[in-house]
């Protein structure tokens, strides 16, 4: 199990919850994980969905880059 960020241009990529060290909700529009390999930074409008998603390991794709 992981999520799947996907950007704009269709380059993805897969990291698994087993690397998720730990994931940071800074002012409801940004998200970082972190990640044993390096860090994800998810901006946007109104994420709290997908934090609270992120926290029950239930998320399974972040679409960057659309509306």
């Amino acid at each position: 199990m992981g999520i799947t960020f996907e950007l704009k241009d269709k380059t993805a990529l897969f990291a698994p919850y087993a690397f998720l060290s730990h994931a940071q909700s800074i002012q409801d529009d940004e998200i970082v994980f972190h990640y044993s390999f390096g860090v994800v930074r998810v901006t946007g409008q109104r994420l709290g969905e997908i934090f609270a998603l992120a926290q029950k390991h239930e998320l399974a794709r972040v679409n960057c880059g659309r509306r």
